[in-house]
């Protein structure tokens, strides 16, 4: 029921396109892979359980009593076997690089960026120095890519450097 709704909104169709796609399948593949894993050992836990224990669900026909897996995982498992791996294994593998990409280039490229603005900002007062770092600084924090971390050094390094003769340090 719930997946006809979905379907009925625009929004909804391009999810479920992008969902029912390879590119969809590869992002979830990457993403969810370790915590299928896991879902699968819960769900064999379950299956164990209701077979030997009679708590949960009553177990009905012979399929099931014979699998190590519940009803609607094998469901899922088959839907999975029908997936075109090569390809969905080739657009993960591009996902991959992406995430790789994104987290550790961009975290360079700050690095970088951030190097060449303590550089630029050494001839520029106190003031204005302050007011680019926090401007600079708020910017960076906006973006989810960028990481924290250089940019609390960068603020430390170029401030305590500009105001170290005036106060005394």
């Amino acid at each position: 029921y719930m997946k006809s709704q979905v379907k009925q909104t625009s929004l909804g169709k391009k999810f479920y396109e992008f969902g029912t796609s390879d590119w969809g399948k590869g992002f979830v593949t990457v993403t969810m892979g370790p915590l299928f894993l896991a879902f699968l050992c819960l769900d064999m836990i379950t299956q164990f359980i209701r077979k030997y224990t009679g708590l949960g669900k009553t177990i009905i026909d012979d399929t099931e009593k014979r699998s190590i897996f519940t009803k609607s995982t094998r469901k899922m498992i088959t839907d999975i076997k029908q997936w075109e791996f090569g390809s969905v294994c080739t657009k993960g593998l591009i996902w991959g690089m992406f995430f790789f990409t994104v987290s550790i280039g961009v975290a360079r490229i700050v690095l970088v960026f951030l190097s060449w603005l303590r550089e630029e900002l050494d001839p520029v007062s106190v003031a204005i120095t302050t007011g680019i770092i926090i401007a600079v600084g708020i910017i960076m924090f906006l973006l989810p890519p960028v990481p924290g971390v250089p940019v609390y050094i960068t603020i430390g390094i170029v401030l305590v450097s500009k105001v170290e003769d005036s106060m005394g340090f």
